[in-house]
């Protein structure tokens, strides 16, 4: 959101949040283009803002020190589309856990090769797979709609029960 009030696409007295920027954005003539714009933006050459949601840090400490590994799975393409800058994404996620801690054995202890970047949706969903993921945790409901989505791994969508299309099979948290 700030960085779209930034690039004078809302007022500064807009309010709302990710969902709603994006529904907002995607209805302007081009809004497709220009939500994608913004996305390639945000995780790119301002990814250094991004902040861990709220819990997250206590969710990564527990499974750490019960033993569960974790990885990071996610469907993020090389650059942002319509980026000019061509800003590689994955190196900036790879950046930006690397100063919150992800690696680090006494914060996180995610070990590198734990973090996977694929190029589809399909692709995130055969990986999942591949590792043989007993809980996922999305914030795409699309994810577990794939066909191929491991039927005996836990679906967990991190999204706002109110933001639902529809009864799903699967479990949703709001908070970390």
């Amino acid at each position: 959101v700030e960085v779209a009030c930034e690039q004078g696409l809302i007022s500064k007295r807009w309010q709302g949040k990710k969902g709603a920027l994006s529904k907002k954005l995607r209805s302007l003539p081009d809004g497709e283009k220009i939500w994608m714009g913004l996305q390639g933006q945000v995780y790119g050459k301002y990814m250094h803002r991004a902040v861990l949601a709220p819990g997250v840090a206590n969710f990564l400490m527990r499974c750490l020190s019960n033993e569960i590994y974790v990885f990071v799975v996610s469907h993020k393409t090389e650059y942002g589309h319509y980026d000019c800058d061509r800003i590689p994404l994955r190196s900036e996620a790879l950046e930006w856990m690397h100063h919150r801690g992800f690696f680090d054995p006494q914060r996180f202890g995610i070990p590198r090769e734990n973090i996977y970047f694929e190029s589809t949706r399909t692709e995130k969903v055969e990986r999942i797979a591949a590792l043989s993921c007993t809980h996922f945790i999305d914030d795409l409901e699309e994810v577990f709609l794939e066909i191929a989505f491991p039927s005996d791994a836990r679906k967990i969508l991190y999204r706002d029960p109110e933001r639902m299309t529809e009864a799903r099979e699967f479990s949703v948290c709001k908070t970390w």
